[in-house]
């Protein structure tokens, strides 16, 4: 009830909220952090699902280059196991 009282005071439209209640959303192993400037609307409604965005950062160390966003269908994994490996490999 307070998360839909939440989205409901954020300025979701009842059919945004369902696509995007409905969306498979990738686990935290797999998902990678969104950029904001991606994010910004002037024109349209600011409320978009995961698939919706087109870049990501990377999981790697932060360094010049990785501070750049890169497209998320280049480096999500789609497997578990390949995800956690590169959690891993980041803690090495």
């Amino acid at each position: 009830m307070i998360a839909t009282a939440d989205r409901n005071a954020s300025g979701f439209e009842r059919e945004e909220f369902e696509r995007y209640d409905k969306a498979e959303s990738k686990n935290h192993y797999q998902a990678r952090l969104l950029t904001l400037v991606e994010q910004i609307q002037l024109m349209q409604s600011a409320v978009k699902i995961h698939e919706d965005f087109v870049f990501c950062y990377d999981l790697v160390p932060l360094s010049a280059e990785s501070s750049f966003s890169v497209k998320h269908l280049d480096i999500e994994p789609k497997d578990n196991e390949i995800a956690q490996k590169s959690y891993l490999k980041l803690w090495e």
